[in-house]
């Protein structure tokens, strides 16, 4: 697990949510952090995201708290590769991240890239 993002450093609990969105291939994590502003993640070549609430969220999971961590090839992004190349070789440069809100949950995003916006 490599850090790719660091949101730099802020009281947690100053931490009052989050949008995602997403768009023809781009998606942008907003993160809202009272007295700070907000901490926007942009990711191109966007496949695939999930969210899990909070309640849902495994040990491993909370390793990736507030920075988006590259978890590389896991398996899970390997399967998905399985599928999606019979029908489309462009998947081949796509990463897994991860980002832990706490009070909210963890978002996978398989994606070729992450910026801080």
């Amino acid at each position: 697990m490599e850090v790719e993002i660091e949101l730099g450093e802020f009281d947690t609990g100053l931490y009052s949510g989050y949008e995602f969105n997403q768009s023809e291939g781009r998606a942008w994590l907003t993160i809202h952090v009272d007295e700070v502003g907000n901490k926007t993640i942009e990711f191109e070549g966007v496949r695939y995201h999930q969210f899990t609430e909070l309640y849902a969220c495994s040990f491993e999971m909370v390793d990736a708290y507030f920075k988006l961590v590259n978890l590389g090839q896991t398996q899970q992004l390997v399967n998905y590769l399985k599928i999606i190349e019979s029908r489309c070789d462009s998947a081949r440069d796509v990463t897994h991240f991860r980002i832990f809100l706490d009070e909210s949950g963890c978002f996978d995003i398989y994606a070729s890239s992450a910026s801080s916006a």
